[in-house]
């Protein structure tokens, strides 16, 4: 835009062109619009700030409490580990006396024995003895039932053989029998 000034010889010449003055008015809005931009860019940086200061002190904050939880587990860990090695020592040495009270007892235990010991090995000895006669029982019906059975299947030789195996078989536990009733 050209602007034109004239002599200021009569005050018709002082009134600005219309052109000029849509010039000044442009450059007045140009310069409020460009004043708001500035504000608002003020107010931007200063929320800006403001939020990172924030921020920082958040950080900082969560920094302290960090290290103040890494403090407190650190300090947790070592209390746990000391109270497990008490505890493990104490049930090591729980073990220990024990064992040793154990083989002292084995030790005395085998050099004597004791009249409660003697009652034990006594009823297992008695029965024993009743098992053994049980099992002769046994025998001598497994005996009879395969005389029985040797009758039944053949006569002739076959009998004789049968029978003198179980006549055998008899007179074998009986020895046997008897041999323990010795003892």
């Amino acid at each position: 835009m050209i602007r034109t000034v004239a002599a200021p010889t009569t005050p018709a010449h002082d009134v600005i062109p219309t052109e000029a003055g849509n010039s000044v008015k442009f450059f007045t809005e140009y310069h409020r619009y460009m004043t708001s931009r500035q504000q608002d860019l003020q107010w931007m940086r200063d929320l800006h700030t403001r939020k990172s200061r924030l921020r920082k002190e958040e950080v900082q904050l969560c920094t302290r409490s960090l290290d103040q939880d890494k403090e407190e587990r650190i300090a947790q860990i070592l209390r746990l580990s000391d109270d497990m090695r008490r505890i493990t020592d104490r049930k090591t040495d729980t073990l220990q006396s024990e064992l040793v009270e154990r083989e002292v007892r084995a030790r005395n235990s085998a050099s004597t024995m004791s009249q409660l010991d003697k009652k034990k090995v006594q009823f297992q000895l008695d029965r024993l003895s009743k098992e053994m006669d049980a099992m002769w029982g046994s025998f001598c019906m497994v005996a009879d039932a395969m005389q029985k059975m040797a009758v039944n299947l053949n006569a002739g030789m076959e009998k004789q053989v049968v029978a003198s195996m179980t006549v055998s078989a008899k007179k074998e536990i009986e020895e046997i029998m008897d041999r323990r009733a010795e003892s």
